[in-house]
């Protein structure tokens, strides 16, 4: 895998600030950041809500994927704060969780500083600070999808096989996609 080459690896300061700006970002991101679950999130958040609850499964046109996984903070909002104050914060966990993940990844092959711009990049620069406001279903698969190809490319099948496929049924459009994915790195490999 090849680094990003920087004109300029900046000093100590330039690392503190930009650690810092990673850290407000989580601030922001968790207790700031206005939360709510509308839209297409809100069928889903009743269809759990009525799962765990009553044991009834809605007619919703929607996957019961990202809920199911989000059903652990269901839970803990009855030891501190409400269910509705964590659900609405699943795609933040998870969008924190997954930009770990990959920092961790390409951290073998890039510079301190690539690893700090790789994340403020995701944190400020790409589609995430809208979508994790809400409970709507492209976070989880997209970061599934971005740590099903990190395992790929490090030779790890199974969990990526795994990841992609939570993906790929969390939103079923994305089957095509998924289908490529797996495709590449089978000829890739030269294993089926």
């Amino acid at each position: 895998m090849d680094p990003i080459s920087l004109p300029h690896e900046g000093g100590p300061f330039w690392a503190r600030f930009q650690w810092t700006m990673v850290a407000l970002g989580v601030i922001f991101y968790l207790f700031l950041f206005p939360h709510s679950i509308g839209g297409d999130g809100y069928l889903r958040y009743i269809g759990l809500l009525d799962l765990l609850e009553k044991g009834k499964i809605n007619a919703i046109f929607y996957s019961y994927v990202g809920p199911l996984v989000s059903s652990p903070l269901y839970y803990l909002g009855y030891l501190v704060k409400t269910h509705f104050w964590w659900l609405s914060r699943f795609n933040t966990l998870v969008f924190l969780g997954s930009a770990w993940a990959l920092w961790r990844f390409f951290r073998p092959d890039w510079s301190a500083t690539q690893g700090r711009i790789f994340l403020l990049l995701l944190f400020c620069g790409s589609m995430f600070p809208k979508h994790i406001t809400d409970y709507y279903a492209e976070v989880f698969t997209a970061c599934t999808a971005a740590l099903a190809i990190a395992s790929f490319l490090r030779g790890k099948f199974w969990p990526g096989a795994v990841l992609l496929c939570l993906s790929v049924w969390n939103v079923p459009g994305t089957l095509i996609g998924g289908g490529l994915v797996l495709a590449f790195f089978a000829w890739r490999d030269r294993q089926w």
